[in-house]
């Protein structure tokens, strides 16, 4: 319908998701499907049927939007983090596959599951050296636990 009323797609930000939570034995395969289904397969229904439009124009700019939980997951978020770190590797592997043909593609994992970008995160991002030891985690989740979200 974009395609047609626009005659091109020039940028795609996929920021798909739904914040069901349940640790792993907890998770039911009902829940899990579901989950995986709305924020991986959202992702990558946009990316599969964009990415050709764009091809056929010349390029454009693709954004997937993750989570903070792709790659330090909370207690509790058991689907949300896997499918979260599912939208980091499809970002990567679609990098891989179309980049040439794309102008920009790329991940934002700086939002917590409400959608509100975290200060705390983009500091962690920023602290490559601490992150590695893994007490960056540690002081994102003590910091995480006293926001509202």
């Amino acid at each position: 319908m974009t395609l047609e009323h626009y005659g091109k797609i020039d940028i795609l930000h996929s920021n798909v998701g739904i914040a069901l939570g349940a640790n792993v034995v907890d998770t039911t395969d009902e829940l899990w499907n579901q989950v995986l289904n709305v924020n991986l397969g959202g992702v990558y229904r946009c990316c599969k049927f964009v990415i050709p439009a764009m091809i056929e124009n010349g390029g454009g700019a693709i954004i997937n939007t993750a989570s903070v939980q792709a790659l330090m997951g909370f207690e509790g978020w058991a689907a949300y983090a896997a499918s979260k770190g599912g939208i980091i590797s499809l970002t990567r592997l679609r990098e891989i596959q179309h980049s040439r043909k794309l102008c920009r593609t790329g991940n934002d994992q700086t939002q917590h599951p409400t959608g509100e970008i975290n200060p705390a995160w983009l500091q962690f991002k920023a602290d490559a050296d601490v992150c590695r030891r893994g007490t960056a985690a540690r002081r994102f989740q003590k910091q995480s636990r006293n926001r509202l979200w």
